[in-house]
Order: structure tokens, then sequence, then C-alpha cells
């Protein structure tokens, strides 16, 4: 891969009646770049919880190729122009699987670049507020808040999670995001939130607040199970496959359908990459 300066952010996720997208990885990865170099200062100075960080990323990735890799339970959901996603659901979570292939092999940059820029989901959700790097570990290695606009007035919703950036050959890239343990600072949580997926998550509770100026806290906050993609270059397209699982956090009235449905929403929008980079 050639060498690439990401901004670090999150591909997004979005709840409203139906909720907006979230996000693999071998080796810990390519350089990378905060959006804001103010934010530099926040880097290298938690050496034990930057460990802890991505011991958890590693469990994420060995996880997350055994969800790729494996049929087992998966139920199609939705099929179209070649894309599909499959749905199951384990351990209390439902899991998507999401695979397409997009048919330009030079957008193999472009796709990663997308996914990892902060500002890159204002080009696909109306409902984006903004994103920021809160803790840095290393240049692969990163905490990121981001706050969305809820369809529900008065309903916004954020998250917080770890991402983690991987180039295990020149032309394959994992990019993982997963929740830390920040229960407790959400004053409209509807419930203790435990990972049932990467379950050394749940011991993973670095105290980094949200930021006021950035994001309201008192908000209600949905958590990344697992968020994945595998991202290969072919020859004549680029393989793109996502795993993912995440708890939006709804109260209880809310029926297994409806999260199912939204869930499915999550995963569905990530097919409007293949759109984007087919027309390029």
């Amino acid at each position: 891969m050639n060498k690439i300066y990401i901004k670090i952010a999150l591909t997004l996720l979005c709840v409203a009646g139906y909720i907006q997208n979230v996000a693999f990885a071998s080796e810990r990865a390519p350089k990378t770049k905060s959006s804001n170099e103010d934010d530099k200062y926040k880097s290298y100075f938690y050496p034990e919880e930057a460990k802890q960080a991505g011991a958890v990323m590693d469990d994420a990735f060995a996880i997350a190729q055994k969800y790729a890799k494996s049929t087992k339970g998966y139920k199609l959901y939705y099929k179209d122009d070649g894309a599909t996603l499959h749905l199951k659901r384990e351990k209390g979570a439902y899991i998507g699987k999401v695979e397409f292939k997009i048919k330009n092999p030079d957008s193999f940059d472009g796709i990663i670049n997308m996914i990892m820029d902060s500002n890159g989901p204002k080009n696909l959700y109306d409902l984006f507020i903004g994103g920021r790097v809160s803790r840095m570990y290393d240049d692969s290695l990163v905490i990121i808040q981001q706050n969305y606009r809820s369809r529900v007035p008065d309903w916004q919703r954020h998250f917080q999670v770890i991402a983690n950036i991987v180039e295990s050959s020149e032309n394959k890239v994992a990019i993982l995001f997963v929740s830390p343990n920040t229960n407790g600072y959400n004053a409209r949580t509807h419930k203790k939130h435990v990972n049932p997926i990467v379950e050394s998550a749940n011991s993973f509770t670095p105290d980094v607040r949200f930021q006021t100026d950035f994001m309201d806290p008192r908000v209600s906050q949905i958590y990344v199970n697992l968020a994945a993609f595998f991202i290969k270059k072919k020859p004549k397209y680029v393989k793109v496959t996502f795993i993912g699982s995440v708890d939006l956090n709804f109260p209880p009235c809310v029926s297994d359908k409806s999260i199912e449905k939204m869930t499915a929403g999550i995963f569905s929008a990530i097919f409007k990459l293949k759109h984007i980079f087919n027309k390029e």
C-alpha cells in the first residue's frame, strides 16, 4: 500500500430511526495523522493504558477474523447488485457481515481515507455533527469521540471507540473499532453496557471524558461491540468485508425486531462506499 497519511476518526455511527455506520485489523500499521495537530499534546502519556488498549484490539482482530471466515449461523438479510448483508444473533447481540466488490482498484487508498477521515462522514450522512481524537496512544492506536444528530427531536447520540489501523501487506489493510468501558459517564444510559463480543474491552476503563465543548455528555450513548473492515486490493477490484456489532442502548420497550431492523440499517449504509468509488 502506498504510504497513507490518514486523518484518524471513526467511520460513523448514528441512530435516529436507523443508525448509520460503523468499522479491521495483524500488526500495527501505517503512520496516521490527526486531523488536528494540536492533538499531539495528548500523545504518548499513557503507556500502561496504551498497552491495555493494544491488547483489546489484538483480541478484537482475532475475533473479527473468525466472524469474517465463518458462515455458521448467518442468514441473508439483504442482497443488491453483488453486495450482501448477512445477520445472526449470538451472545444476545446482532452480528452483521457485509461483503462487496468495488470495481475500481485505484480506489484502495481513497476507501481507507474515507473510512478514517474525521470529516468523511459528512459526505455520506446528513446527521453527522463531528468527531475528534480524544487520546492518541501511537500513530495507529487512538480513542475517538463522535456525535450525531437524530431524526428524533432532542435525542442526540454519541459514542467513544478505540480505533486501530493495520497494514498486513501492501494491498491489504484492516481497520478496527471497539468501545471501551465508559459506564457511568452518561446520564441517559438505559442499562449497564457489557460487551459480549470483545470481552476484554469490559475491563478497559480509560478516564476519557466527553468534551463538553464538542458534545453534550448528557445525550444518549451507544457502544460499538466490534466494527471491522477488511480491505483487499485485487488487480481488477477492491474487496471490502465488514463485521459489526453494536449496542444501541435502547430502553427495554423497544422490540428485538425493531433493533434488528435498525442494526441492519447501520450495516447496509456501508454499501454506499461501493456506489461512491465505482463511479470514480
